[in-house]
């Protein structure tokens, strides 16, 4: 038969533990989480405005701007060109990527050197099948 106050016994939420002050209790993770030193967010730390976090995404405003004016040069029939175009602007991603020096902002999905590789390759990829496929005849 199991003690209904036993902590270690229940499902419920985490115990709560006395720590030292009066009439104040946390939790084990709230504990473990201090004597870590992991600290809490400041709230007095600067928000920045939407408009400035949309400019630090710049480096993938580049590549998406890029890759609508490909798709638009497709759209206009010039298939080669726009595919150009496309693998053109995802090759400069994967190039602004691999600069040091650069904030990626959302061109970073994984560690650097895998997406240079995913970026580069897909890009360099695109403009080699653009130029391989033989044109229509007729």
């Amino acid at each position: 038969m199991t003690d209904r106050n036993d902590p270690a016994s229940s499902n419920g939420p985490e115990p709560l533990v006395e720590t030292g002050d009066v009439g104040a209790a946390a939790s084990v993770s709230d504990l473990a989480a201090e004597a870590s030193g992991a600290a809490s967010p400041s709230p007095a730390a600067p928000q920045k405005s939407f408009v400035r976090r949309m400019l630090g995404q710049w480096p993938l405003g580049i590549v998406l701007l890029g890759v609508v004016v490909g798709l638009a040069i497709v759209a206009t029939g010039h298939w080669r060109l726009g595919s150009t175009g496309v693998g053109a602007a995802i090759t400069v991603g994967g190039l602004l990527r691999a600069l040091p020096v650069v904030q990626p902002g959302l061109l970073a999905v994984r560690r650097r050197p895998l997406d240079v590789a995913v970026l580069l390759g897909v890009g360099i990829g695109i403009i080699v099948f653009a130029w391989v496929v033989p044109p229509q005849r007729g």
